[in-house]
C-alpha cells in the first residue's frame, strides 16, 4: 500500500515477496513468532477474563444466537489454539502455502483515488517484468536477544509519599525522575504506564510546520539504535508487552506501554530504551515521505481538513506550531529535524513516570529503579515557558469568515466561536463551560436536527489550553449547502436566547450524562492514569481535580450557567465561520 504516486513501485515487492515465499518457504522463527503472538492474544484472554466488560460479553452471547454458534470460555479456547498450533512445522505451513498459491487465477486490484486511463495494462506490465527479476532466499537465522536489560546504576529513592485518601504514591529517585503508583483491580493482569518529559508542542520550532505530524512516526517507526522496529516485533513475540507509543501533548512528550504483571520488568525497560536510545532509522522517514502525498488533498478537498484547518490552526492565528504546511515543507522535514528538536528533550528533561494497574509495589520499585531510575540525572523540574511561546493570535471579534473547499462531496457548516478563557488551575469555570456548551447543543439539537431537519447533527465542545493563552467554545451545525446556508444566524439566536432563561430540566439533562460518565471512570485505569496521576506532581492540583471533581459537578446551578451565556454569549465576543463545499466548474 501506500500514496496514489507509490502503487507502481509496490507491485514488484508484492509480486517478488510472493514468489520468495512460494519458492523457499519460511523460517523457523517467522513460525515460532506467529504461534507465540496467537497465544498470547489467548493466554491474554484468559488472564483478563474476570474483568471482562460485561456489555461486550452479553453482545456476543446476542451475536451467538444470530450466527447459531456457541460462546465458550477462554480456557476452552485457549485449550484449542494451542491443541491445533502444537504440531503446525515450516515444512507444512510451505506446502499449504504453495497449494493455496497454486492457481492462475492471480487479481492485481487497485484501490486510488483516480486511476490514470493505463492503468490496468501498466500494473500488468509491471507484474510481468517482476517475475522476470530472481528472488533470493530469505535469511533463516535471528537473533532474538533483547540488547537493553541494563542502563547502568540502579537509583535510589530520595522521597516516599502516600496520598490515603486516592490510595497513589509518589516517589522521587536520586536522578530526579518522579514516579506515580496506584494499584488497582479494575483490569484483571493488566499495567499501564505513561511516561512524560519535556515541554511539548511549546518547544517546537515554528518554523518547521508539520514536524509534531513527523515526530511520532519518526521515534515509532524508527526503532531503538540496536533494533528495528520489525527486530523488536520478533523479539518481543509471545511476550505481552506494547512497543512504547510516543506522541505530543501542548507542554509534553509522552511514551505510552501497557503489559501484564509479568512483563513489566521488560514493558519498562523497552519505554527506557525508546527514551535512551532512539533509531531514527531511515525506514520511518522513508514511510513519512510515502503518506504525505495525500495530506495537501485531505486538507484542501475534505470537510474535516478544512475543520481542523478552521478550528486548530485558523482560530490559534495560524501559529507555526498549529498551522498547516504545504507539501513541499511537509517533505523537506527530516529525521535530523527531530532529533535536533527531541533529543534535549530526551536526554534531560523533567521526567514523571505514573503506573495504574493490577500490581504490587514491591515487584515493580526494582523495576523502576533499574530502568527509568539508572538513567542520567533529569531536570527536577518542567522548564517555565517563556510568554512568546505561550500566546497565541486569536482572531478579531466581532467577525465573519468563509471557507470555500473544492470538493464534489456536499459537506458545508455553519460554526460560531466563542472566545473563552483557558485552563488553569482553577477547573470550575471549564467545568460550568462544558455544562453550558451541553445545554446549547440541546437547544441546537431540537430547532436544527427535529424541528428543520437541517443537520446531521449538532457539535458543540469547549477547548480550553492548560499551557497556551487559548481557550474557545466552537459550535456547529453539519450538512449540505442548503440546509446550513444562513444557519450562523440560527445558532447564534439559539445561544443568545440562553442569556435569559435556562430551565432546570435543561440544566438537568446536560449534567446527567456527564454525571452517569464521572462514575464509570472512577474504575477505569485511564482515567486515573491519564487525569489524575500523570503529572500530579508537576501539577500537584490535578489530585484536588479528583477529589472535588463529582461534587462540582453537581452543585452547578442554572443561575451559574446562564450567567457564563451572559459573559461569553455576545455580539462582540463572537466568530461567524462558514465552511462551504464548491465544485470545480463553479
Amino acid at each position: 500500500s501506500g500514496g496514489d504516486e507509490n502503487w507502481k513501485a509496490s507491485i514488484p515487492i508484492i509480486e517478488q515477496e510472493l514468489r520468495r515465499a512460494i519458492e523457499y518457504g519460511f523460517a523457523p522463527f517467522e513460525l515460532e513468532e506467529q504461534k507465540a503472538n496467537l497465544l498470547r492474544s489467548y493466554q491474554k484472554a484468559v488472564d483478563t477474563a474476570s474483568t471482562r466488560n460485561s456489555q461486550a460479553l452479553a453482545t456476543q452471547l446476542v451475536d451467538s444466537i444470530n450466527s447459531k454458534s456457541v460462546v465458550s470460555s477462554p480456557e476452552e479456547n485457549l485449550r484449542i489454539i494451542e491443541k491445533g498450533v502444537e504440531t503446525i512445522t515450516v515444512e507444512q505451513l510451505h506446502e499449504a502455502f504453495k497449494s493455496f498459491w497454486d492457481t492462475p487465477d492471480h487479481t492485481l486490484v487497485l484501490y486510488a483515488k483516480e486511476a490514470e486511463a493505463n492503468a490496468v495494462e501498466e500494473m500488468k506490465q509491471i507484474y510481468e517484468t517482476s517475475k522476470l527479476s530472481p528472488v533470493s532466499p530469505p535469511d533463516m537465522t535471528f537473533d532474538a536477544t533483547f540488547h537493553y536489560t541494563s542502563f547502568g546504576s540502579a537509583g535510589t529513592i530520595v522521597s516516599d509519599t502516600y496520598i490515603e485518601d486516592l490510595d497513589v504514591r509518589q516517589l522521587k529517585l536520586s536522578n530526579n525522575v518522579r514516579v506515580n503508583l496506584k494499584a488497582t483491580d479494575f483490569e484483571a493482569n493488566t499495567v499501564r504506564i505513561v511516561a512524560r518529559f519535556g515541554s511539548g508542542s511549546l518547544s517546537q520550532p515554528s518554523a518547521k510546520s508539520g514536524i509534531q505530524w513527523l515526530a511520532p512516526i519518526a521515534i515509532n517507526e524508527g526503532g531503538l539504535g540496536k533494533h528495528s522496529k520489525t527486530d523488536l516485533t520478533r523479539i518481543l513475540a509471545g511476550n505481552n508487552v506494547q512497543q512504547a507509543s510516543f506522541s505530543i501533548s501542548e507542554d509534553s512528550f509522552t511514551l505510552s506501554g501497557k503489559t501484564t504483571p509479568e512483563d513489566l520488568e521488560l514493558e519498562l525497560q523497552l519505554m527506557t530504551a525508546y527514551l535512551s536510545d532512539q533509531g531514527y532509522r531511515p525506514e520511518a522517514e522513508q514511510y513519512w515521505q510515502n503518506i504525505i502525498p495525500s495530506y495537501p488533498d485531505w486538507f484542501a478537498h475534505t470537510f474535516d481538513g478544512v475543520n481542523y484547518n478552521v478550528t486548530t490552526s485558523f482560530l490559534r492565528g495560524h501559529d507555526g506550531r498549529f498551522r498547516v504546511p504545504s507539501l513541499e515543507e511537509m517533505s523537506s522535514l527530516t529525521a535530523d529535524d527531530v532529533r535536533e528538536w527531541l533529543h534535549p528533550e530526551m536526554s534531560a528533561s523533567y521526567l514523571e513516570v505514573s503506573v495504574v494497574g493490577d500490581f504490587d509495589d514491591d515487584s515493580i520499585i526494582p523495576f523502576l529503579l533499574n530502568s527509568f531510575g539508572a538513567l542520567p540525572e533529569r531536570e527536577d523540574s518542567p522548564a517555565i515557558m517563556p510568554s512568546e511561546l505561550t500566546s497565541l493570535p486569536y482572531p478579531p471579534t466581532p467577525s465573519e469568515h468563509v471557507f470555500a473547499y473544492e470538493s464534489k462531496m456536499p459537506h458545508a457548516a455553519a460554526m460560531l466561536a466563542f472566545k473563552v478563557p483557558p485552563l488553569r488551575e482553577d477547573i470550575r469555570l471549564t467545568r460550568r463551560l462544558n455544562i453550558l456548551s451541553s445545554v446549547l447543543r440541546d437547544r441546537m439539537r431540537k430547532e436544527i436536527r427535529e424541528e428543520q431537519a437541517a443537520s446531521y447533527g449538532p457539535v458543540v465542545f469547549v477547548t480550553a489550553s492548560e499551557s497556551y493563552d487559548f481557550g474557545a467554545l466552537i459550535a456547529y451545525s453539519k450538512g449540505s449547502p442548503e440546509n446550513t446556508a444562513g444557519m450562523t444566524t440560527v445558532i447564534e439566536a439559539l445561544a443568545m436566547n440562553l442569556t435569559a432563561t435556562i430551565s432546570e430540566d435543561e440544566l438537568l439533562r446536560a449534567k446527567e450524562p456527564t454525571m452517569t460518565s464521572l462514575k464509570d471512570t472512577l474504575r477505569s485505569n485511564t482515567y486515573w492514569l491519564n487525569n489524575v496521576i500523570s503529572e500530579s506532581q508537576s501539577k500537584p492540583w490535578t489530585l484536588d481535580w479528583s477529589r472535588e471533581r463529582d461534587a462540582d459537578y453537581s452543585s452547578i446551578t442554572v443561575d451559574e450557567i446562564i450567567e457564563l451565556a451572559r459573559k461569553y454569549f455576545t455580539n462582540e465576543n463572537t466568530m461567524k465561520i462558514d465552511i462551504v463545499p464548491v465544485t470545480n466548474e463553479e
